[in-house]
């Protein structure tokens, strides 16, 4: 069973509505970071090593919480667990840019 670990959430453009953006990350439904994240940001997820087991492909979301209108998918990130190694996927939603860090394989 493959493991992923999560490291950093960088931010280099946030999303088109005025301020930084309440930014959350799942993982099989768990949400695992929430921060507030401006353009520049980078915080690591939890303490930057954050594991996770998981069986087959799983999708890692990443989103604006917006109380008010509903939240917003900034992007998602495929995992199959099929390669190991050290990855960074980018995030283009609601005009936003954001980068995670992460590391795939049977012990990262």
């Amino acid at each position: 069973m493959p493991d992923i670990l999560f490291r950093r959430i960088a931010c280099l453009e946030t999303t088109d509505g005025a301020g930084d953006d309440d930014c959350a990350v799942y993982f099989q439904g768990e949400r695992l970071f929430r921060e507030q994240m401006g353009k520049g940001s980078n915080r690591p997820i939890g303490d930057g090593s954050v594991l996770r087991h998981f069986e087959g492909g799983k999708t890692i979301y990443v989103k604006e919480i917006d109380e008010s209108s509903g939240d917003d998918i900034i992007g998602t990130i495929f995992v199959s667990g099929a390669g190991d190694g050290e990855f960074r996927g980018d995030l283009h939603g609601d005009g936003s840019h954001y980068r995670l860090y992460y590391a795939v394989g049977g012990a990262p």
